[in-house]
């Protein structure tokens, strides 16, 4: 083996014991949302190399809340195989497939996820539901923070 494949296989074993935590996750999710694609490597190749089981609520809320285009370019062509593996209730089929957070939520369940990865997929679910609030007609909740918890 020469110098270059074992630099590359080191890569590897790194990225794939790489795990997300909700700062990585916003930036990532920042660079998946925008308009601009000269950044998408970045993102792509992060997610290409990433340990999808453990990764699976940040990787799920990344899915749905980047633009169409980037799910067809990253998670479709990048890692749709692993993350079908890796998912129980969810199949991703399309860069068109819009997942819900009820699916979502079915699918974080059943894996054992950590409080942290949990609660970062709460809070997104929260605010969601926040803004649906609003535009519903309950606009006093402009002023109110909302969290979302497990039943203990």
């Amino acid at each position: 083996m020469d110098a270059q494949n074992i630099k590359n296989r080191r890569l590897m074993e790194t990225q794939k014991s790489f795990v997300l935590n909700p700062q990585r996750c916003m930036n990532l999710l920042s660079i998946l949302q925008s308009k601009d694609i000269s950044n998408l490597d970045v993102a792509e190749e992060t997610i290409r190399y990433i340990d999808v089981e453990a990764n699976l609520p940040y990787l799920l809320i990344m899915f749905k809340e980047s633009n169409v285009e980037v799910r067809d370019t990253v998670f479709i062509k990048t890692i749709k195989d692993q993350l079908n593996k890796a998912c129980k209730v969810i199949n991703i089929e399309d860069a068109n497939h819009s997942i819900t957070y009820d699916q979502m939520f079915a699918e974080v369940i059943k894996h054992n996820v950590d409080a942290e990865a949990m609660q970062f997929f709460l809070d997104r679910f929260g605010e969601r539901v926040k803004v649906a609030m609003i535009t519903w007609g309950f606009s006093f909740l402009d002023h109110c923070d909302m969290q979302l918890t497990m039943k203990k």
